[in-house]
């Protein structure tokens, strides 16, 4: 009898080890690219939950207003999925059109204020936050880090499509002005 179990033994130890090869084996999905809506908030408010490091902030307006704008802007899911996970996000957002935004104006806290502590020019940010704003898409940009890296390089042509396209399909001129980037700032980490 002990050699009945033992033999069952080591046949789940011999089936695990053959689900642990499984699982870090290559994962099949096709990643489909979506308009941001709003059943998308939750998954796009955990990717940019660290956006701005760890400070305290309106992310969920921020969310929000990233889920409105919807002629610009994109979210990467897998096909078919049923829960929707979001795996990507990137979007562009007129600095000056939403600058009233309690979110816009501690992004740009944030950013002048890292950038002071880090000796970086913040004479040139500052001007691009406020003089220039009109002219500057806030380039957010956020993903799983797993992401497959050839998804990017489309992503990055179909925002930039997106904003083309902004600038003559919007209904007023001055929506269509607010595309009309001359500069983009993206905030990331190094």
């Amino acid at each position: 009898m002990n050699t009945v179990k033992r033999g069952e033994k080591e046949q789940l130890l011999d089936s695990s080890d053959e689900e642990k090869e499984e699982s870090q084996g290559d994962v099949q999905a096709d990643f489909e690219f979506f308009d941001p809506k709003p059943t998308d908030f939750n998954g796009v408010k955990i990717l940019l939950k660290n956006y701005l490091d760890d400070k305290e902030w309106d992310l969920s307006s921020f969310v929000d207003l990233i889920l409105e704008q919807k002629i610009v802007g994109t979210v990467v899911k897998v096909a078919d999925d049923e829960d929707e996970s979001v795996f990507a996000v990137v979007s562009a957002l007129n600095l000056a059109r939403y600058k009233e935004n309690q979110c816009f104006r501690e992004v740009k806290e944030f950013l002048l204020k890292v950038c002071s502590e880090r000796d970086i020019a913040s004479s040139e940010l500052e001007l691009m936050l406020e003089k220039k704003a009109q002219d500057v898409g806030l380039l957010v940009s956020q993903r799983v880090m797993n992401l497959p890296p050839q998804l990017l390089p489309p992503l990055y042509d179909g925002l930039f499509d997106e904003v083309s396209w902004a600038t003559e399909d919007e209904p007023t001129e001055e929506l269509r002005r607010s595309f009309r980037f001359k500069s983009y700032l993206l905030v990331t980490k190094i």
